[in-house]
């Protein structure tokens, strides 16, 4: 997957402040670049699939989080 604005920033555009604080977040409390570069995969992964799903920034909820989550068993070497 490339990263590069033109590709990633239309699809989470919704979200991309969000996502964006959270990372911010990681990065000041110290997690591990890793994993702030992992979280970043995951929750771009979400705002593709709520784009998908049809489901609006203001109808987000823990239900819909949970559905993704579900979507599909988790492999070994995934976090989600």
């Amino acid at each position: 997957m490339t990263t590069n604005g033109s590709e990633v920033a239309p699809l989470i555009r919704p979200l991309q402040l969000h996502v964006d604080s959270f990372l911010d977040h990681l990065h000041a409390n110290g997690y591990a670049p890793q994993s702030v570069t992992n979280k970043r995969s995951i929750a771009i992964a979400f705002a593709r699939w709520s784009q998908g799903e049809r489901i609006g920034i203001d109808d987000l909820s823990e239900d819909h989080l949970a559905a993704f989550v579900k979507r599909r068993p988790p492999s070994p070497a995934s976090a989600v």
